[in-house]
């Protein structure tokens, strides 16, 4: 241990007495300056003392922890409370302040962190590295495929090996999991240790932060065709694809007047019998429509609780219902139904849309039917959105 100049004319059992002394606060550190021949000013006296041993010991090398010592007009419960220290590897034991304690980064430190990153390493690999069974794309019923691609298109590897970890938005965590059900794609064993619970590791893993291997097949016409957006055109029956649009859009209508009630501070009940006329709507008039619809019951809504005619609550359970009441009302008057602007769409339902129908969302000012689907005119293809293999 290195002495202060101003104390090398000390014995250690003289430095062992300064220091006693300075820790008994009844003694003026006037008269230790004096009885020691110190020649500091008494505010730098504690500033030359040397640490203090305590009784713990390193777990790195073994030898006895350090600590400073404390300043007389510090305030703590305890000496407890101070960092301790190795002089022989430097090890570190920060305290805890009641806030986010301190890690040591002495080489032995990481070298044990090291160690442990790869034994959790490694017990990923053993859980999550094994052979899986691969599916041909054309195997898997329409409803996931779409699902799948929009999978695909929608993170940063773009590619049909893997499935990148990504923000949470929309059905996201639905997709994943559905994917996982059918053993379309499995946890890679390469997925940062981050991505797994403390609890039960790793058999336990946060959907959204673990990165997937996927176990499906694409030959290189599939992959052509659904880069160029015809596959599902060519390989679907256009029924179900009408079918499968009218949930997509349901999805999204929904999604667009909660957010309009939720502007005016209003919520949204659906119930059974509201929600099966709301779906009525989307075979007889278009998207576009429905929106109008739905903004004029959030602004109808909002005025008569504003005004105290009504109280959230009634809005609440009446707003859904309400769509298909003003659709009644506007047909039995013959009013022309206004569309809403095309201002803003869904991730999904613009994904449908586009990579599935191969259309322009401009569609949506038409109703959704199969006869509107083969008159409907093709999209113009965008060629820097597109997924490959991944040596590509």
């Amino acid at each position: 241990m290195e002495i202060n100049e101003k104390l090398e004319h000390l014995t250690d059992t003289q430095i062992e007495e300064v220091v006693t002394m300075y820790m008994d606060k009844s003694i003026k550190i006037s008269d230790i300056l004096s009885k020691y021949n110190i020649d500091v000013k008494p505010g730098g006296l504690l500033k030359i003392l040397p640490p203090v041993r305590t009784n713990d010991v390193c777990v790195i090398c073994g030898e006895f922890l350090y600590k400073n010592i404390e300043a007389r007009t510090a305030y703590s419960y305890s000496g407890e409370q101070r960092d301790r220290f190795c002089l022989n590897c430097g090890h570190k034991e920060y305290a805890n302040n009641g806030w986010r304690r301190k890690k040591c980064d002495c080489n032995g430190c990481k070298a044990i962190e090291m160690m442990e990153y790869e034994r959790k390493k490694n017990e990923i690999r053993k859980t999550y590295e094994k052979e899986n069974d691969r599916i041909d794309f054309a195997e898997l019923i329409l409803a996931d495929q779409i699902k799948l691609i929009y999978l695909l298109f929608n993170n940063s590897f773009h590619n049909t090996s893997q499935i990148a970890p990504m923000e949470v938005k929309e059905n996201w965590i639905e997709y994943i999991n559905r994917m996982i059900e059918i053993k379309a794609i499995s946890v890679s064993p390469e997925s940062e240790i981050e991505a797994f619970c403390e609890e039960d590791f790793p058999n336990k893993y946060y959907v959204a932060k673990v990165d997937y291997d996927v176990n499906v097949i694409f030959d290189e016409t599939t992959l052509h065709k659904i880069n160029n957006n015809t596959y599902f055109l060519e390989y679907s029956e256009k029924e179900e694809l009408i079918s499968l649009f009218k949930q997509y859009i349901y999805n999204d209508l929904i999604i667009r007047f909660e957010e309009m009630l939720e502007a005016r501070r209003l919520q949204l009940h659906i119930s059974e019998n509201a929600n099966n006329r709301f779906i009525e709507l989307i075979d007889k008039i278009s998207y576009t429509q429905i929106l109008a619809l739905c903004n004029r019951v959030a602004v109808f809504f909002s005025d008569k609780v504003l005004i105290g005619d009504m109280t959230k609550s009634v809005a609440k359970n009446a707003a859904l219902l309400n769509v298909s009441k003003f659709y009644d009302r506007a047909v039995e008057s013959e009013w022309t139904l206004n569309h809403a602007e095309i201002d803003y769409v869904g991730r999904e339902l613009r994904f449908f849309i586009e990579k599935v129908l191969n259309k322009d969302i401009t569609i949506l000012k038409d109703v959704a039917s199969v006869e509107n689907l083969k008159n409907w005119s093709k999209r113009e293809i965008d060629y820097s959105k597109r997924i490959g293999y991944a040596e590509d």
